[in-house]
């Protein structure tokens, strides 16, 4: 008798594996395509990525910023801290629960992003 677990079958079928094999490597490949447009620009792509997802104008806390974006927790609290610092964004203290933190884009966010995309002056009437 082997003592040993042996592995237990993954119960999914076929196509949705060969579909989530499929949205991966188009999301590598998104990011590689990001990074590029991106290039050697004072901000990184994950950066980049925040402050797009901030655009919209709402106030956004560090949990769903990060499962938006597809990181972890303390990836987003590294990347607000300092972006933060560099006045790309801004802090709100929520007025229920003054533990909790939301973010939006500061107007350094609005001129970086806007200087970085066409059509940019478009979207940031909404915004900041």
């Amino acid at each position: 008798m082997n003592d040993s677990k042996s592995p237990q079958p993954i119960c999914i079928s076929v196509e949705e594996i060969d579909s989530l094999c499929d949205q991966i490597a188009t999301g590598r490949e998104a990011t590689r395509r990001l990074k590029q447009l991106i290039g050697s620009r004072e901000i990184s792509e994950v950066e980049f990525r925040l402050l797009w997802h901030l655009r919209s104008g709402k106030k956004v806390d560090q949990k769903s910023l990060a499962e938006a974006l597809g990181v972890s927790t303390a990836q987003v609290s590294a990347s607000v801290e300092a972006m933060r610092k560099r006045r790309l964004i801004a802090c709100s203290k929520d007025r229920q629960d003054r533990r909790r933190q939301t973010w939006q884009l500061a107007i350094g966010g609005v001129t970086l992003l806007t200087s970085l995309t066409t059509g940019g002056i478009t979207w940031m009437k909404g915004a900041a």
